[in-house]
């Protein structure tokens, strides 16, 4: 319902769907306006003679299993505006990951910016009562190469310092290429 009330929300990206206009709204759009349905789910329904909302939300579960399999169900709640809600799961992992608007070849420059991120990270995890092992560094540069790095710790960790020392330990390990960094991740 999110990604329709913004497209009907624009240019501002804002609208409301009142639950009582659900129907009138969705039921007469085409199927790939539903969150979930990519162009092969589109062309099989199609296929199958189903082009609006309506038809989807109105067809029999056994014609969707069959069509769709497990996912018949789930897209079929979505057709009649409801959302199937999943529990939160507790996180595997925290980062952070920022895309520069220039890149960045000095390396001071790259140590200072990993600085933030990493106390940034600490404060995450600090916050949520959370510690890790894994420390990873992403690296993607100018020409969109990306490099992962990782160091297991002996000791769980959410301090900054800890997080910071790591990375810049795995960022020594990485060759700088000409043209910079795009994008940086310690997590």
């Amino acid at each position: 319902m999110a990604k329709i009330a913004t497209n009907l929300g624009k240019p501002d990206g804002f609208y409301i769907i009142p639950s009582k206009d659900i129907q009138k709204i969705l039921y007469p759009l085409p199927v790939s306006a539903l969150w979930g349905i990519g162009k092969k789910t589109e062309e099989l329904l199609k296929k199958s003679g189903i082009y609006r909302v309506e038809q989807l939300a109105l067809m029999p579960d056994s014609i969707l299993e069959n069509l769709l399999g497990k996912n018949g169900k789930k897209i079929k709640l979505l057709a009649r505006g409801k959302s199937p809600v999943t529990p939160p799961s507790t996180a595997k992992s925290i980062g952070k990951e920022t895309t520069f608007g220039n890149n960045i070849s000095e390396k001071a420059v790259l140590i200072n910016e990993l600085l933030k991120i990493s106390q940034l990270v600490g404060y995450t995890a600090r916050k949520k009562g959370y510690k890790g092992r894994t420390i990873t560094l992403k690296i993607r540069f100018h020409d969109f190469i990306t490099f992962n790095k990782s160091k297991t710790l002996e000791n769980p960790t959410n301090l900054d310092d800890i997080i910071f020392k790591t990375v810049t330990e795995l960022l020594d390990k990485v060759r700088h290429k000409k043209g910079g960094v795009r994008l940086r991740t310690p997590g």
